[in-house]
């Protein structure tokens, strides 16, 4: 069974999560989900998503990669220009 560790979401630039709740009327807080879609608002917030809306959804992208001679399962998430995702604990390998 894998551990999940919980995800840190920074952002680094003039909007921060506060001020988009409050220009697009999100009354949920961070952890609450304003369109009812099982997406958290601070999740909308980091992938550019819209809070409002359960039709509006983060855009993930898989692909396979050879990474040190073996394949690998990669995922690519859009973001929010300037979001930064961090896992607290240990080190992620």
């Amino acid at each position: 069974m894998t551990q999940r560790e919980p995800l840190t979401v920074t952002q680094r630039g003039a909007r921060t999560q506060r001020a988009w709740a409050s220009a697009l009327g999100v009354t949920g807080g961070k952890g609450g989900d304003d369109d009812g879609d099982g997406v958290i608002n601070l999740l909308e917030f980091a992938t550019n998503s819209d809070p409002k809306s359960g039709g509006s959804v983060a855009r993930a992208y898989g692909n396979v990669n050879t990474i040190g001679g073996q394949q690998a399962l990669t995922i690519t998430v859009a973001t929010r220009k300037g979001a930064a995702f961090a896992a607290s604990g240990n080190r992620q390998n």
